[in-house]
């Protein structure tokens, strides 16, 4: 009997300990599971962190404010971009400086006689070897401009009607302005929006060198509309 009690307690404990092998196998098993779990939620966030290459990066405050800074929009601005082929500056060296802006900053500094950013006009004097300017803006609904620009030098007076888009100058006088012709002088404004146009009549001419003045009054240009109408 005893032995009958002793064998049944062997197998009661077995099982006993049988069980809780597989409730501990069973424990370790989930443990396991949310640990993997864990680790792949954490690979996931990590791979979210990084930048997808592939997606367009939207431009910084600093990149979109750098762009709209390059626009040029008053007088002042127009008259830094200009290169040298509308109006050379004394003193400008290209190898140092891509854009003579140090050296207009100087022209200004010492010749400067008007400028008027309010109404986008801006006038220089001279002297015998540095060219003089005059410079009226006409601004467009889109934003755009129109740069009216007087050069008078021993060899010029020139009238140019230019634009400024995506970092290039276009000279667009023939399309901007009706009747365009070198052989007349057109009087920029400083207030208002109307060019007189005259007659240029040539006192003195031989090569490289050019004195004119103005002859009759032909007409006038307004601005209107985003464009010149011409006005008897």
């Amino acid at each position: 009997m005893k032995k009958i009690l002793f064998l049944s307690l062997i197998v009661i404990l077995t099982f006993v300990g049988c069980k809780a092998d597989l409730a501990k196998n069973k424990r370790d098993s989930k443990v396991d599971r949310d640990r993997d779990i864990m680790k792949e939620g954490a690979s996931n966030v990590e791979e979210s962190r990084e930048p997808n290459n592939q997606t367009k990066k939207s431009p910084s405050m600093e990149e979109r404010s750098d762009s709209k800074a390059k626009k040029p929009k008053t007088v002042r601005d127009f008259f830094l971009r200009l290169p040298g082929d509308f109006f050379t500056v004394e003193g400008c060296s290209i190898a140092v400086d891509k854009d003579c802006q140090e050296a207009k900053k100087k022209y200004l500094r010492k010749y400067l006689a008007v400028e008027d950013t309010k109404n986008g006009y801006m006038e220089s004097g001279g002297d015998g070897a540095q060219s003089t300017f005059k410079m009226a803006i006409f601004r467009r609904s889109n934003g755009g401009y129109v740069v009216g620009l007087n050069v008078l030098g021993e060899m010029e007076n020139s009238f140019r009607f230019l634009e400024f888009e995506d970092g290039k100058w276009l000279d667009v006088s023939l399309e901007e302005i009706p009747e365009y012709s070198k052989t007349n002088i057109y009087e920029l404004p400083r207030f208002g929006k109307k060019i007189k146009v005259f007659a240029k009549r040539i006192v003195e001419q031989r090569d490289g060198f050019e004195v004119s003045e103005k002859g009759e009054k032909l007409y006038e240009l307004v601005w209107e509309d985003d464009e010149f109408a011409k006005i008897q």
